[in-house]
């Protein structure tokens, strides 16, 4: 087999111990095989040379079948005695079932309205799929599922390409024409073309709070025109859905970004909080100017904070992610906004005053009441040592990183 496992255009390749046919057969097709499929295959036979032929499967293998592979009966040499080879082989394809499914692993703070992609071997029918369709969580609860066909531009590369979209069908007609490239050329021209064989699943409502969400195939589900049924149920890991909490509050202020807060939650936040803090926080002592933005689970606040100053931030327990979840936990937080660091900025590593130069060196002072500048003329010998000196300013990743101090 030109394979080890099945694959849907495997070919038969047949080699004997004997003379089979004379030179003047190899190389031509036959319709009159010695090897024997059972069920059986269409396709033809070939003479590679007077003692091997390879069986090319004119069309794809069917889906969960059983083959058996023998030798004609009364199968001749080439000089006309008859064969005393033997042969008894069997090969099983595949189930109908998932061939690629997203998201592979469960997520500790999952979506509660997750888009799950599922992509069969064979075509789909939504009718009959959507009864096969639910959600689960460890204690047993079921949410229906609602299920669409996917299309090209949403699940080429987030299920691995070209080949985890195809059916088994599809498969073997890619592998007869001219090569993968026109395979995915043929995908990317067509991004809004709808995939039979793939599905997008959405739980009918939003998830509740729970462990061990996941999406359940149930056993039986129908592939479309044919009597494939999935043999046994499959299961696509969602995760955990957790509460909407304040997961951290952080104040900074750094030279060039001003003072800032920055909340971050365990799920999304809606855009409508940039319209202002009323409504949803209470800030003591005021703070003018605030400017409110938004990032996917952050919302960070600039405005006239002023350094050295404790706030006293309270969010309404009222307040509701993009999710149905309101603000559950702590919803108050006291912290003090620190002033810029000293810090001392000058803008090279070297400033060569050559043509262009104008004997200057720019000096940043941020919170230094007082500066003093020396410049020392070094000797050739000593100047290595002012370098490292100097270039132990410079931190390393690894250094920043076990420090915690990137800015």
């Amino acid at each position: 087999m030109s394979s080890g496992p099945p694959t849907p255009a495997m070919t038969f390749e047949l080699r004997f111990e004997e003379v089979m046919v004379p030179a003047s057969q190899v190389g031509v097709a036959t319709t009159n095989s010695p090897l024997v499929v059972t069920p059986a295959v269409a396709g033809t036979f070939t003479w590679l040379s007077p003692r091997s032929g390879a069986f090319t499967p004119t069309g794809p293998l069917t889906l969960d079948t059983r083959y058996e592979l023998r030798l004609r009966p009364g199968l001749q040499c080439a000089d006309g005695r008859p064969s005393k080879a033997l042969l008894f082989r069997t090969l099983s394809t595949p189930p109908f079932g998932l061939c690629e499914s997203l998201p592979r692993h469960a997520d500790p703070n999952a979506t509660s309205s997750p888009e799950v992609k599922l992509a069969f071997n064979a075509d789909v029918r939504l009718p009959d799929a959507e009864p096969y369709l639910y959600f689960h969580d460890d204690i047993g609860r079921r949410i229906p599922a609602d299920a669409r066909h996917g299309i090209v531009e949403e699940a080429l590369y987030v299920l691995g390409g070209p080949r985890n979209l195809r059916t088994w069908a599809q498969e073997f007609e890619a592998m007869q024409s001219s090569g993968a490239a026109d395979s995915y050329r043929e995908l990317t021209d067509t991004p809004t073309n709808e995939l039979p064989n793939v599905l997008i699943v959405t739980p009918r409502q939003p998830l509740p709070l729970g462990k061990g969400w996941r999406v359940v195939v149930g056993a039986g589900l129908p592939a479309q025109g044919s009597s494939l049924r999935l043999p046994v149920a499959a299961e696509v890991p969602i995760g955990d859905i957790t509460p909407f909490v304040v997961t951290e509050v952080t104040a900074t202020h750094y030279v060039y970004e001003g003072p800032r807060i920055r909340f971050s939650f365990s799920k999304p936040v809606p855009d409508l909080v940039t319209n202002g803090a009323a409504g949803w926080l209470e800030i003591s002592p005021a703070v003018t100017n605030l400017d409110v933005q938004t990032g996917g689970r952050t919302i960070t606040l600039n405005g006239g904070f002023k350094g050295d100053t404790w706030y006293t931030l309270k969010l309404s327990p009222s307040f509701e992610s993009t999710e149905p979840f309101k603000l559950s936990g702590t919803n108050s937080f006291t912290l003090k906004m620190p002033r810029v660091a000293p810090r001392l900025y000058f803008p090279d590593f070297s400033g060569d005053q050559l043509a262009g130069g104008n004997r200057t060196f720019p000096l940043l002072t941020v919170n230094v009441p007082l500066v003093r500048v020396r410049a020392k003329l070094l000797d050739p010998q000593t100047a290595i040592h002012a370098l490292r000196g100097y270039g132990s300013y410079f931190a390393t990743y690894n250094q920043r990183e076990e420090s915690g101090k990137w800015d």
